[in-house]
C-alpha cells in the first residue's frame, strides 16, 4: 500500500491515483505550498488516524450474491457518519462541516443539474423510487427523482470491490442498495467526494464511528434537514450502492469493524443493528458506498416522521 501525502491514508497504487484527484487535504497542502513565502513555513492539514480495537468474533459470514446489478437497479437504506475516535464525539464533533460559497450555490436540484452532477432519472426508475418513498412516507410531496452522474469516486468503489473479491478467492462481496439521509449542506460534498466519514458523527455512533445507511427511507428521513433546507426548503435522500460484505452486530465504540478471523486478521466489512434481519448498516471505509439516485421531497409541517 502507498500513503497519500495529503491525508496519510493508505491505498493500493491504482486506487491512490484516483484518490489523489479528490483528496481535499492534498489540494490544501499544494495550495499552501504555492502561496508560501520565504521565511514562512507552508501549512499542511492534520494527519488522520484512528485506533483499531479488536473484540469478539460474532455473527456469520453473509452469503455471496451474484454479480452486482446495473446502476439502475434499486432496493432500499440511511446514514449518519464519522472518522473521529469516540473520545472526539463531543460538542465539537457535532458541529456541521464548513460550507463554502460554491457549495451554498449548489444547494438545489436545479443548480446540481446545471453543473452536471445529476440528471433526470428514467420514467421507470422515477416511478419505482417514488413508490418506495411513498410507501413509508405517504404524506411526502416528491419534487424530483434524479440519477447521480458517475464521477471519480465510483472508480475507487469499483477498485475496492475488486480488491475484496480478489482477497476472498473470487467470492463476490455482498452489495445492497440503501438509503442515506443528509442535510443539503452536505449534498455537494457527497456528489464531489463520495461518502467521506469526516462529514459524519453529528448523529451519534450507534454501530460505530462510520457512515450509516438504512433499508427504510422513513428512518433515513430523520437525518435530513428537519424543516427542509437548501434554496427551495426541501429535503433530500440518496439511494446508494453499499459494499456491506460480511457483517456483524455493531457497537458504539467501534472505529473499525470487529475481527472476523483472529488468525488471519481479517475483519468484517460492516456492522448492523441486527444480524438476523438488519435494517441499518454502518461502513468504515470512505469509498465503500456510492450514490446512485437523489430524491427531493417535502413533508407537511409536523409530519416528518420524528
Amino acid at each position: 500500500l502507498e500513503r497519500c501525502p495529503g491525508c496519510s491514508r493508505q491505498f493500493r497504487p491504482d486506487v491512490l491515483q484516483a484518490h489523489s484527484k479528490q483528496c481535499e487535504e492534498l489540494k490544501a497542502k499544494k495550495a499552501a505550498a504555492r502561496v508560501s513565502k520565504p521565511g514562512r513555513a507552508s501549512v499542511g492539514g492534520p494527519k488522520a488516524g484512528s485506533p483499531a480495537p479488536t473484540r469478539r468474533m460474532s455473527g456469520a459470514r453473509s452469503a455471496p450474491t451474484p454479480p452486482p446489478p446495473s446502476w439502475g437497479a434499486v432496493s432500499a437504506g440511511f446514514s449518519p457518519p464519522s472518522r473521529r475516535s469516540p473520545q472526539a464525539m463531543g460538542p465539537a464533533a457535532s458541529s456541521p462541516p464548513s460550507t463554502s460559497q460554491a457549495d451554498v450555490a449548489l444547494q438545489s436540484s436545479a443548480a446540481l443539474s446545471e453543473r452536471g452532477h445529476i440528471s433526470s432519472a428514467s420514467v421507470e426508475d422515477e416511478e419505482r423510487l417514488r413508490q418506495q418513498l411513498l410507501e413509508r412516507l405517504p404524506w411526502a410531496e416528491v419534487l424530483g427523482v434524479y440519477q447521480v452522474n458517475r464521477v471519480a469516486h465510483h472508480s475507487m468503489y469499483d477498485a475496492l470491490r475488486a480488491t475484496l473479491q480478489e482477497q476472498r478467492g473470487g467470492e463476490v462481496p455482498v452489495e445492497r442498495d440503501l438509503w442515506h439521509g443528509t442535510a443539503w449542506a452536505t449534498v455537494p460534498k457527497i456528489l464531489r467526494q463520495g461518502f467521506n466519514r469526516s462529514f459524519a458523527g453529528r448523529h451519534g455512533t450507534l454501530l460505530g464511528v462510520a457512515t450509516y445507511f438504512s433499508q427504510d427511507p422513513a428512518y433515513s428521513n430523520r437525518f435530513c434537514d428537519k424543516r427542509g433546507g437548501g434554496k427551495d426548503g426541501s429535503k433530500v435522500l440518496f439511494l446508494s450502492r453499499v459494499l456491506v460484505g460480511n457483517y456483524c452486530k455493531g457497537s458504539p465504540t467501534d472505529v473499525e469493524p470487529p475481527m472476523l478471523d483472529d488468525e488471519s486478521g481479517e475483519r468484517y466489512d460492516s456492522t448492523v443493528d441486527a444480524e438476523e434481519k438488519p435494517g441499518i448498516f454502518a461502513v468504515f471505509k470512505d469509498f465503500q458506498a456510492v450514490p446512485l439516485y437523489l430524491l427531493e421531497f417535502r413533508l407537511p409541517t409536523g409530519a416528518d416522521g420524528r
